[in-house]
């Protein structure tokens, strides 16, 4: 059963959304332009725990920070067992609005990477 839902989180890409804390848009400079990568990789793993009737992922690490810009990416990956054999999932992180000071992530699986 386990390998269903597994393979329909590939097959689907997992999206979902999270709020951070950010900074003014209008002018940046500095740290204060991105949200870490390991603060995007921990959203991550908050908002894949919270889907109903997914598996436990593997954590997930987001080698570079995210640009807090509307529309940007950065990429990250999950790897782990799935099934019993070590794989590495891909996921992409993009910022998809902004409120205020808040901005609000999108999650979705890529496919298992070669």
């Amino acid at each position: 059963m386990k390998g269903i839902i597994v393979v329909s989180v590939v097959a689907g890409a997992v999206a979902l959304a999270v709020a951070l804390g950010g900074c003014s848009e209008s002018f940046c400079a500095g740290s204060g332009c991105s949200i870490s990568g390991d603060a995007v990789a921990h959203k991550a793993d908050e908002a894949f725990a919270k889907k109903p009737g997914l598996p436990p992922l593997p954590p997930v690490t987001c080698p570079d920070d995210l640009d807090k810009k509307v529309g940007a990416t950065t990429h990250c990956f999950a790897k782990g067992k799935f099934n019993g054999t070590t794989k590495t999932l891909g996921v992409t992180a993009k910022v998809t609005s902004k409120h205020g000071g808040s901005y609000d992530l999108d999650f979705q699986t890529t496919g298992f990477e070669k």
